[in-house]
This record gives structure tokens, C-alpha cells and sequence, in this order.
């Protein structure tokens, strides 16, 4: 498998896995890494993107520069911001849970 299905696979939305998450939009991003929430793989198209992200060097983080064109189409915003990032899912509290 290339690189490019990996990714796109890793990154999907259709991937049904209930532990993962994809997050779209910096500041989406951002807060769940402020909050705690930081990606297992990262994706961006361009360097000058990864300013203002607060990167944990401490955790292992797979990063991948790939063309946006490939990012705009695995995406499911209408207008791609140039990344996307895949974090575990948790639930930090209990109004989250179906009753």
C-alpha cells in the first residue's frame, strides 16, 4: 500500500473506528491540543501551516507533508484549511454519555 492510500485511509472519515477522531480547521485542532487531545498522525500541505500549533515533543507524532490537492480531496469541508489530524477519542466527562 503507498503512502498517499495509507494516509487517506488513516484520515477518513468513513473509517469506522469509535476510538479515533479526525479534526479539521486549526482552531479545532489547537484546542483539543490545549486541552490535552494531541494527534497520533498529522497532515499538512504546506510548512508555514504548522505555526501556532502547540506540538508536544515529548509524544510520538507521525507528521506528513502531502500535496493539498490530496488533502482537499479527503476532506469534507468545502474550503480545506491545509491540515488534518487523527486523535484518540476520549470522553472527559459525563454529559457526553446517552442515557
Amino acid at each position: 500500500m503507498t503512502l498517499d492510500r495509507k494516509l487517506q485511509h488513516l484520515l477518513s472519515h468513513t473509517h469506522k473506528n469509535e476510538d479515533t477522531v479526525i479534526l479539521e480547521g486549526k482552531r479545532l485542532i489547537v484546542d483539543a491540543m490545549r486541552a490535552g487531545h494531541h494527534p497520533s498522525v498529522f497532515v499538512f500541505s504546506r510548512l508555514n501551516l504548522l505555526q501556532g500549533f502547540p506540538f508536544d515533543l515529548s509524544r510520538e507524532l507521525a507528521m506528513y507533508q502531502i500535496p493539498y490537492r490530496n488533502l482537499r480531496a479527503w476532506s469534507e469541508l468545502k474550503t480545506h484549511p491545509g491540515f488534518m489530524g487523527r486523535s484518540r477519542a476520549t470522553r472527559s466527562s459525563s454529559r457526553w454519555e446517552k442515557s
